[in-house]
């Protein structure tokens, strides 16, 4: 398992990886969500779309960043290209690429992860 992006992340990107806060159910029309994310991020409007195909008919849906807690699918590496404290890009990150962080920056790392020295 692991993170990887949907679109290019620039270094200093909230990556919105971190659930900081409490998941939102949006209820914008499907035409509006179209409209708003066709051009822009149509690779966020297809994530919707998988995930809640019944958008279509306007139905409410979560966003894609709080529809799984993403550092709990995030791999270990020195040095890493996330930081989960800020919820931030350590790196340029390209499309397709994955997001790595360092687990020793978690409090107590030991015990959670011992193969880990």
């Amino acid at each position: 398992m692991g993170v990887i992006t949907l679109r290019d992340i620039k270094k200093g990107e909230q990556l919105y990886c971190a659930n900081r806060v409490k998941p939102v159910l949006y209820t914008v029309t499907f035409t509006e969500l179209k409209r708003q994310l066709k051009d822009t991020h149509p690779e966020i409007l297809q994530l919707i779309l998988d995930r809640w195909p019944r958008t279509v008919n306007g139905e409410a849906f979560i966003s894609p960043n709080y529809d799984a807690r993403l550092t709990s699918f995030m791999n270990h590496s020195d040095p890493p290209s996330y930081d989960p404290a800020a919820d931030l890009a350590l790196a340029d990150i390209p499309q397709g690429e994955e997001v790595f962080e360092d687990y020793r920056q978690l409090p107590n790392y030991q015990e959670a992860f011992p193969w880990l020295r």
